[in-house]
């Protein structure tokens, strides 16, 4: 809402990609934080699909949760990495967030967002009258 609250029709539809593709790419689902560069890590933290992703991945696989059954291996199953979920937490880095520093922050963004929404909205409607 805010690109194309901010822009005309024609150019949202270019720059809200050119917007989000980074966000997605650096939330830690495609690049985690250990393997991108350190000039790069502010990309993630200035990400709301990082918090949702991280959240999400805690939620499913955090607190304490019994180990997961692994289908017997066979010729098409696919291999089973992880029995413990505490494993794969560690592994993917997320041993150090908490479900609700994702959950402020998913707010914060939420609030942010819509702020500076309704200020851009206010900001056109005054240029058109």
């Amino acid at each position: 809402m805010l690109i194309g609250a901010f822009a005309s029709v024609e150019v949202a539809v270019f720059l809200a990609p050119a917007v989000v593709i980074p966000m997605l790419l650096f939330s830690g689902f495609v690049v985690t934080l250990r393997a991108m560069p350190r000039y790069l890590h502010w990309i993630s933290y200035v990400s709301f699909v990082r918090y949702a992703y991280e959240g999400c991945m805690l939620v499913i696989y955090g607190y304490d949760r019994p180990e997961m059954e692994c289908a017997e291996p066979d010729e098409w199953s696919v291999p089973c990495l992880f029995t413990e979920p505490s494993e794969f937490i560690r592994f993917m880095g997320l041993n150090e967030v908490s479900v609700e520093v994702c959950a402020t922050a998913l707010v914060a963004f939420a609030v942010l967002l819509n702020v500076a929404t309704y200020v851009a909205l206010r900001l056109r409607v005054k240029r058109t009258f």
